[in-house]
């Protein structure tokens, strides 16, 4: 995903407008899958200003782009916005109240995203880089249609802005991650990975039929034809000729199932980070798990042990008891097989973290792609189906 941010300044008026539909008419030509305005230091803008954004708007819709985020709006420029209509055409923010990061607390720091606390009850996730926007509103839209839906998690109630990122807020009342209470006290692990495990259950019984809410199936596909220049055409046609063979499904899943993205508050699990929010089938969701646990520990342990805590053998013990617990009445040998198929998938993911740029700083080797891609190669000998049942 590529975001063009346009920055408006001053009054915008008849004086100057054609100077900025030449600005913004430039900008439009840089590849972009989305557009951002920033709007922190407008005075003022009249409707010839307000044809060119609507211009903008119409090009964005026929090119099938996201639909246009207009961000730090003040008051009096928002009520000139709302008064015309174009917050039904553009998703339009009022100026954020800014927080200074150094007050904070970090507990945890993902590859996207940073969460702080502020204070015993209040939490805020932070999204990082020129997408964090996005990604941010994507998460507060799914998370509605989530909850509406029946699946247990948070609501944002306010959007912030931390350095030059931004931020929603959470109100999570004496409340951990699963992750936390394992760190803390390991020797309940059976308890709380029983527990994650029917949260997981609950959350494949839920049928999720809106079509904003993403296709976990189809954005697997998108990721693995991304590697065209690292796969051949016989792996990427082996794997998606697998993933297409699968039957569709309304069932909810995420992305990123890990014990960090699963919360503890007053007795009932929560899910968090919904931007990683989908539907499809559950093996989508066990590749996430199986990266956070085992895929990545083992191209970097050291630095998988400082992010998140937790040591190799202890993520390992999660892996393995998750899986055994979903699927019990499976055998051993089904279980290596399960294993096998979701680690196929999990290569997929693990290449795509390093074409990354925020994976290329010595995070991860970037020589490490050989030696995965020689793992596909292994995995596609042994896989014929992406089932596990």
């Amino acid at each position: 995903m590529s975001v063009l941010r346009i920055s408006l300044e001053g009054n915008i008026d008849a004086s100057n407008v054609d100077n900025i539909k030449d600005y913004v008419e430039a900008e439009e030509t840089r590849e972009h899958s989305s557009v951002v305005i920033d709007c922190k230091n407008l005075n003022y803008i009249s409707s010839v200003g307000l044809r060119v954004l609507l211009k903008l708007s119409k090009n964005e819709q026929k090119k099938g782009n996201e639909k246009i985020r207009v961000v730090d709006v003040r008051p009096e420029i928002y009520e000139i916005f709302e008064t015309t209509g174009f917050t039904s055409i553009m998703e339009v923010g009022k100026t954020c109240k800014e927080i200074d990061p150094e007050g904070l607390t970090l507990m945890q720091e993902g590859y996207r995203s940073r969460l702080y606390r502020l204070d015993e009850d209040t939490l805020i996730k932070v999204y990082k880089g020129e997408d964090g926007l996005s990604l941010l509103m994507q998460a507060k839209k799914l998370a509605k249609i989530a909850f509406v839906e029946g699946v247990p998690t948070v609501l944002s109630y306010d959007i912030v802005k931390v350095g030059d990122d931004y931020g929603s807020i959470y109100e999570c009342i004496n409340s951990k991650s699963l992750s936390e209470y394992i760190i803390e006290d390991s020797g309940k692990i059976d308890l709380y990975l029983e527990r994650y495990v029917n949260f997981m259950k609950q959350l494949f019984d839920i049928e999720i039929d809106d079509e904003e809410v993403p296709d976990l199936n189809k954005d697997f596909l998108d990721d693995l034809y991304s590697l065209s220049d690292i796969l051949s055409v016989a792996q990427i046609g082996g794997i998606r000729r697998m993933i297409v063979w699968m039957p569709k499904t309304l069932k909810a899943g995420h992305k990123s199932l890990s014990l960090n993205n699963v919360i503890l508050e007053d007795r009932e699990l929560i899910l968090t980070d919904m931007d990683m929010f989908g539907k499809g089938q559950p093996i989508f969701t066990f590749v996430g798990i199986y990266l956070q646990y085992k895929l990545l520990y083992e191209h970097d342990e050291e630095y998988m042990e400082k992010r998140y805590g937790i040591s190799k053998e202890l993520a390992g013990r999660i892996w393995e008891k998750t899986l055994s617990l979903y699927y019990k009445e499976a055998d051993e040998a089904a279980l290596l097989l399960y294993t096998e198929k979701i680690r196929l998938l999990a290569d997929i993911c693990f290449l795509n973290f390093l074409k990354r740029s925020d994976f290329s700083q010595g995070e991860f080797k970037l020589t490490d792609h050989d030696k995965v891609v020689r793992d596909i190669d292994r995995l596609l000998l042994k896989v014929e189906d992406l089932n596990l049942s």
